[in-house]
């Protein structure tokens, strides 16, 4: 009860009793003299008492108690990125300003404290202090100290206790009487929502049965909680390991109604974390050095047998995921990771279409820079070379063949939904694609791995090989490491003939060069071969000479010495009217003697006068 309303109770039975002597002292008069001075002093001080304090306080009076509503003492409210500022809902009946004691705060289904650093809160009224406006509080208003988002509950927790006692003596007010009788029965209202059977907060036992009390904290710190064999004494125990078979939904989860799917655990959590808060789910196992075999230090799930085995002892792993194809599964997907930028029910700003989608990231880090200790390096080196795969696809014996490590597709068939890249390299430091014949390089295995090819293109693409237009220091077939290709450089079509095109798209010079190396004494030769011998070679010999060698006779039927002197093994055959033209004039060696032809091989003039291009002058040679 504030001030006000105690002032003015005492008012009215100061007024009550005002008016009694006052008609005592007209109505009734006494033997006594003095009784009769006493009664007019008295009326005098509550006339002059009324009119002066008395007055006022009326002008002032309280509202009428309103009646208390048969419903549940709950408001709930869904905000979004708001501090709320709720009407609490209905009415307060608290006295002083504690009112972290008057009502409970929920938000998304956790209790929060009014004192919390990140969602603390706070009730007020408009109407003014709460330490002085009147009982019931009816516009009172909850706020928090952040912005939160998330569905708020604001639920009625009025702690039991009376500190102002009605005066003795006199007649109690109406409206301190409904005021009192309110707040008796809002508590009742407030503790019959949180145990009774319909919307009861409480775990409760049939009725007849008599449930024992909770064991000691201490024998329930970090255990479970459970029963006994009669089901009605709680007792704590402690974690086991061990295997259960559901048959039915189990305890904790959700069950989808008329078909027989359940989900074991639901965890639902709105997007916003306080600092330090892990997320909805938190794993935390600090595994020692020894673990035995089938063990892992965080998640395991395992579709199939139960494993035995996997992972092998001191073998510690924080995730393992295992599906076997038992029990007629016929489609066996592991782990599907779906990155959707809108879902069916979401609204999609056009700006949205830009955001960054990773199904999956997978950081590795091995420095001591990174946040990581030296000691505890999740990669370190034990032994051999370094093991720091970000991603490692392996596969264990198998009866079938395995198809793809890895896919990458799409499920339309035309261009529109499909990947621009299929798989994009970036920031490698030495090689960006490897095959190598044993993960423990450079040993070799015996199987023969890659028994068609390392890389092969099946498609339709328009290039099979496309380079960016960017300066390359090395070479773009490299073989100097020492590969050998014993079934040569390029193998051509078996069921058509083979075209090499060395083009040039633009308008520029197209140049083939070949280079024996960094010594001149090589050779840069070209073998024509045919079903694997060699029948031509043609080139730069050693000796800095080109060559053109028949290799089935064994004989170089041309010489092209570094002098330009071509020779020829046999008889040159030309293929026109003339003999080779000149591009030098020959030299005119001619003197004063007399020329005779005496010995021309058949008598009278020349059969044929045979043309030369002397640099540009036709010249003839006569000919029998």
């Amino acid at each position: 009860m504030t001030r006000d309303e105690q002032r003015h109770g005492c008012l009215e039975a100061m007024e009550t009793a005002y008016t009694i002597e006052l008609a005592k002292s007209q109505s009734a008069p006494t033997k006594d003299p003095a009784m009769k001075l006493v009664g007019a002093v008295f009326a005098t001080f509550i006339t002059i008492l009324l009119g002066v304090e008395a007055r006022p306080s009326f002008a002032q009076a309280p509202p009428p108690v309103p009646a208390l509503p048969d419903i549940e003492r709950r408001t709930s409210y869904s905000v979004t990125s708001s501090t709320c500022a709720c009407s609490v809902g209905f009415a307060l009946y608290g006295d002083s300003t504690d009112y972290q004691n008057w009502v409970e705060v929920y938000l998304n289904g956790a209790r929060i404290s009014y004192n919390d650093p990140l969602k603390g809160w706070a009730i007020t009224s408009p109407t003014g202090s709460l330490a002085t406006i009147p009982r019931p509080v009816t516009d009172a208003v909850l706020t928090f100290s952040n912005v939160q988002t998330g569905t708020v509950q604001i639920v009625g927790a009025r702690r039991p206790r009376r500190t102002i006692l009605f005066q003795e003596n006199r007649g109690v007010a109406a409206r301190d009487l409904n005021q009192g009788v309110n707040d008796i029965f809002a508590q009742n209202r407030e503790t019959w929502d949180k145990i009774n059977d319909v919307t009861g907060r409480a775990l409760l036992s049939q009725p007849g049965n008599t449930v024992g009390p909770l064991p000691a904290p201490a024998a329930c710190a970090a255990n479970y909680l459970g029963f006994d064999a009669t089901g009605l004494n709680p007792i704590c125990l402690s974690a086991t390991t061990g295997t259960a078979n559901f048959n039915s939904p189990p305890p904790i989860g959700n069950v989808i109604p008329n078909t027989g799917e359940f989900t074991a655990v639901n965890i639902a959590y709105q997007n916003t974390f306080a600092p330090g808060v892990r997320g909805p789910l938190f794993i935390w196992s600090n595994c020692g050095a020894t673990t035995l075999a089938g063990q892992n230090c965080g998640l395991q799930a395992w579709v199939g047998n139960n494993p035995t085995s996997t992972p092998a002892a001191n073998h510690p792993l924080t995730a393992t995921m295992v599906m076997t194809n038992g029990n007629n599964r016929f489609i066996l997907q592991t782990l599907n990771l779906v990155g959707v930028l809108c879902g069916p029910a979401e609204s999609c700003p056009s700006d949205f279409i830009d955001t960054p989608i990773n199904p999956l990231e997978i950081d590795v880090a091995n420095s001591a820079t990174s946040g990581w200790a030296p000691a505890n390096r999740a990669f370190a080196k034990t032994s051999g070379t370094y093991a720091k795969n970000g991603v490692e696809i392996y596969s264990s014996p198998a009866v079938g063949e395995l198809t793809n490590a890895l896919s990458v597709w799409a499920t339309t068939t035309t261009g529109a939904g499909w990947w621009h890249t299929g798989v994009e390299l970036s920031r490698v430091l030495d090689i960006g694609f490897r095959c190598v014949a044993n993960p423990n390089f450079p040993t070799v295995d015996t199987g023969g791995a890659f028994g068609d090819s390392c890389i092969r293109d099946d498609s339709n693409s328009a290039s099979f090989l496309k380079l960016g237009n960017f300066t390359h220091t090395g070479a773009m077939i490299d073989a100097s490491s020492g590969a050998v290709f014993t079934g040569g450089f390029y193998r051509g079509s078996l069921t058509a003939a083979t075209n090499v095109l060395f083009a040039n798209t633009a308008n520029f010079s197209t140049i083939l060069t070949i280079d024996s190396g960094f010594s001149s004494l090589q050779q840069s030769l070209i073998n024509f071969s045919d079903q694997g011998t060699v029948k031509w070679k043609s080139g730069k010999q050693n000796d800095n000479t080109y060559v053109i060698f028949n290799n089935v006779t064994g004989n170089s039927s041309m010489i092209i010495a570094a002098n330009d002197t071509a020779t020829f093994k046999n008889s040159i055959t030309y293929g026109s009217a003339s003999l080779p033209a000149t591009t030098i004039s020959f030299t005119n060696n001619a003197a004063a003697a007399t020329a005779t032809l005496t010995n021309a091989p058949t008598a009278g003039n020349p059969t044929k006068w045979i043309p030369i291009n002397d640099n540009g002058t036709t010249r003839n040679i006569p000919a029998w």
